[in-house]
């Protein structure tokens, strides 16, 4: 784990791959660390911090992080179970997000290139003219909006690909290790997204992976849910 960094108690940290994603299912408060002797903890700060939460009366039990760590792995060896759901996923993000967000763009550029090379003379009335000054305004406001959703797009696909990838090395078809290319050498994003992360080791915990791809962790009485970035999920009796 991360090392530590003290809260004005002493006893807490947010500075855990866990922290701010790790939350309660009985009453939806985040789960702090807590370290006792040799064991850390993660307690509801329902408990930890009365003070922020004073109506709160949460009955969740705390959980201990070797346990909590064990939970994560266990999720991620289950992800063969969700290959071909990550398959339809990655599919309809591919042609229902970004072929059409694509053909969306293509679609505003052309306009906004043809406003640019109109004739002069066909703006010369004050009117015509501010009329194509707020066409041009619209258009690159679609843009933009267009081009986050786009970005969103393409990260979801990203986080698909990742997990597809831990598949295969689980089911012995890819290389645990992280590609590598030349110094300077253009990249593609799915080439940068893999060159940034460390090798994958299944079966073994890895903050990495959990930063990358856990959206979120919920503590529930008798079981724990992943929920991955890509768009699954899954619990784990605990």
């Amino acid at each position: 784990m991360q090392k530590s960094a003290k809260t004005e108690q002493g006893k807490y940290s947010g500075k855990y791959a866990l922290s701010e994603l790790l939350v309660c299912g009985e009453c939806g408060s985040p789960f702090r660390r807590r370290q006792r002797k040799n064991m850390a903890t993660w307690v509801c700060e329902s408990k930890t911090h009365k003070e922020r939460h004073p109506d709160v009366h949460c009955g969740m039990d705390s959980i201990r992080e070797d346990v909590l760590s064990w939970t994560v792995v266990f999720a991620f060896s289950r992800l063969p179970e969700f290959k071909e759901e990550l398959e339809g996923l990655l599919r309809g993000v591919e042609a229902d997000g970004l072929a059409k967000l694509d053909a969306r763009l293509t679609s505003i550029d052309e306009q906004l290139e043809g406003l640019g090379t109109a004739p002069e003379d066909g703006w010369s009335d004050p009117w015509a003219a501010e009329e194509r000054e707020n066409l041009v305004d619209e258009l690159r406001g679609q843009r933009d909006e267009i081009s986050m959703q786009r970005a969103e797009a393409a990260n979801k696909a990203l986080q698909i690909r990742g997990l597809l990838h831990r598949i295969e090395v689980m089911q012995g078809g890819g290389k645990a290790t992280g590609r590598h290319m030349t110094q300077g050498a253009c990249t593609t994003p799915d080439e940068f997204f893999a060159m940034s992360e460390p090798p994958y080791v299944p079966n073994k915990f890895n903050e990495d992976d959990v930063f990358r791809y856990v959206e979120r962790i919920v503590r529930y009485p008798e079981e724990v849910e992943v929920q991955f970035k890509a768009g699954v999920s899954l619990r784990v009796r605990s």
